[in-house]
C-alpha cells in the first residue's frame, strides 16, 4: 500500500513555498494613504520633503520622503521627520526638484508627450526607459540582461522602469526576477509610477481614452499604483509616465498636486524615432513592442565601442535634470 506520507518532498518546493512565505510576510499591508507636501529640515539640517504618510502594518506611522536636491525617495518612520517650517517650505521652492516639477506641469499641457524628453544639459549618454503596461505576454528578458552587460560586473547600469500595477499583479514571477538583477547590482532601478490599471480602448480617440478614459480617478491610479509598489517592496521616484504619453490640463494639474514629474520621450524606438545624447529613451519591456526591443539591441551593438570608451554611457533619470 502506498503511503504518501513517506514520500519526500522535493528540496526545491520546499524552497519555494519558504521563500513565498517569507514574502508574503514581509510584504505588509498599508492604509491609510494620503499625499502631503512638507518640507522639514531632518537632523543633520538637510531639507527634504515628506510627500506621503501612510500606516504600515505592524509597524508606527510612515512616510515616503523626497531629497529635493538629489530625487532620491525613502521611506522612514513618520516620527523621525520633523514639522515643516515656513523656512523650509520657501527654501524648498528653488531646490532643483520643486522648479522640475513647475516646469513640467506648466499649462497649458500638450496632449501627447507633454514631460521631460531629453536632458535639460549637455550629456555623454542617453536614458533608458522601459514601460511595463499590462500585457500577456511574458516580459523581454533580453533588454534587461543586455543592458546589464554594458555594466561588465563592475557596476550596476541604470534604467527606469515604468511600471503598473496590473502588470505586477499578473507577472509576479518575472516581477521577481526584476528585484533579483536589482539585488544583484545588475541593474540601477528607477521605479516610475506607470498608473495601477493602465486603462486603453483600442481605436478610442486620445482625448476620451488612457487616463482620460470616462470613470477613471487620476488620484486612484496613481496612489494605489505607490501603494502596491510599497508593498512589494520597491520604492516610488517622483516621476509619473503618462500611460500612452496622453495627459491634459486637468490631469497635469493634479499630477503637479501630488509632487510627480510627468516623463516623456524624444526617442520612442518602436516608432522609429533615433535616440541623440540626451534622449530619454522609449522602449516597451514587457513583450508588446518586440520592434522596439530590437532597436535598441542594435543601437547597443552598433555602439558597442563607445559605451565601453566612455563617449556614451547609460545615464539615471534624475541626472536629466539641470542640477
Amino acid at each position: 500500500m502506498n503511503n504518501l506520507y513517506n514520500k519526500k518532498i522535493p528540496v526545491f518546493l520546499i524552497a519555494t513555498a519558504l521563500f513565498l512565505l517569507c514574502a508574503a510576510n514581509s510584504q505588509a499591508k498599508i492604509t491609510n494613504y494620503r499625499s502631503v507636501y512638507k518640507p522639514f529640515y531632518d537632523g543633520t539640517g538637510a531639507l527634504k520633503i515628506t510627500l506621503r504618510e501612510f500606516k504600515k502594518k505592524g509597524q508606527t506611522n510612515m512616510a515616503l520622503v523626497l531629497d529635493p536636491y538629489t530625487f532620491a525617495t525613502y521611506t522612514a518612520l513618520l516620527a523621525d521627520t520633523n514639522e515643516t517650517s515656513s523656512k523650509a517650505t520657501e527654501t524648498a521652492l528653488q531646490t532643483p526638484f520643486k522648479r522640475a516639477l513647475n516646469r513640467y506641469t506648466a499649462l497649458p499641457a500638450v496632449v501627447e508627450n507633454h514631460g521631460i524628453t531629453s536632458s535639460e544639459m549637455p550629456v555623454k549618454g542617453v536614458f533608458l526607459t522601459a514601460d511595463m503596461c499590462p500585457s500577456s505576454r511574458q516580459i523581454d528578458k533580453d533588454l534587461d540582461e543586455r543592458t546589464a552587460e554594458l555594466g561588465n560586473g563592475n557596476e550596476a547600469m541604470p534604467i527606469a522602469i515604468a511600471i503598473s500595477g496590473n502588470w505586477i499583479k499578473a507577472h509576479k514571477r518575472e516581477f521577481s526576477w526584476l528585484l533579483n538583477q536589482e539585488r544583484a547590482k545588475k541593474l540601477s532601478i528607477t521605479w516610475v509610477n506607470h498608473s495601477l490599471t493602465h486603462p486603453y480602448k483600442e481605436n478610442a480617440p486620445n482625448e476620451k481614452n488612457f487616463l482620460l478614459t470616462k470613470g477613471v480617478v487620476f488620484e486612484r491610479e496613481v496612489l494605489k499604483n505607490e501603494i502596491l509598489m510599497l508593498e512589494s517592496g520597491i520604492t516610488p521616484s517622483p516621476f509619473f509616465r503618462f500611460p500612452g504619453l496622453i495627459a491634459s490640463d486637468a490631469l497635469m494639474e493634479k499630477l503637479n498636486a501630488l509632487s510627480l514629474i510627468p516623463v516623456g520621450t524624444n526617442a520612442w524606438l518602436g516608432k522609429g524615432e533615433d535616440p541623440k545624447a540626451g534622449s530619454i529613451i522609449l522602449v516597451h519591456g514587457n513583450g508588446n513592442e518586440r520592434a522596439g526591443v530590437n532597436t535598441l539591441l542594435r543601437y547597443y551593438n552598433r555602439n558597442k565601442a563607445r559605451f565601453e570608451n566612455g563617449t556614451i554611457n547609460l545615464l539615471p533619470l534624475k541626472d536629466a535634470f539641470g542640477h
